[in-house]
């Protein structure tokens, strides 16, 4: 396997599965995007108790706390607006302004 595994993140922890499945361009099946871990049933439910056990915390954070952790996800996002246009054009097969984050207009407009 020689693209990089991509892992699922359950509870903090970035975890393997016990299988992978493959991404690959569909303009030309050589060209691997990533292999992206399936997660088990057992992690499944693990990932589904966690979110469970964060919700309370985030619930308590308030609204200002919610809104700055997501602005900060947002604003990171944006900053990796080009590299990611690159990954979504190859990944469907794209031009860059076909992308729905290249265009001559913000994705979100």
């Amino acid at each position: 396997m020689s693209a990089e595994l991509h892992k699922n993140l359950i509870g903090g922890d970035w975890v393997e599965g016990p299988d992978f499945t493959v991404n690959s361009s569909p303009s030309d099946m050589s060209d691997v995007i990533g292999h992206y871990a399936l997660a088990s049933a057992d992690q499944t439910r693990d990932s589904i108790e966690a979110a469970k056990a964060a919700l309370p915390g985030w619930r308590a954070a308030g609204p200002q706390v919610r809104a700055d952790s997501l602005d900060r996800v947002g604003t990171a996002i944006l900053a990796r607006t080009e590299e990611f246009g690159r990954l979504l054009a190859r990944e469907e097969d794209k031009t860059l302004q076909k992308t729905s984050c290249c265009g001559s207009q913000p994705f979100w407009t």
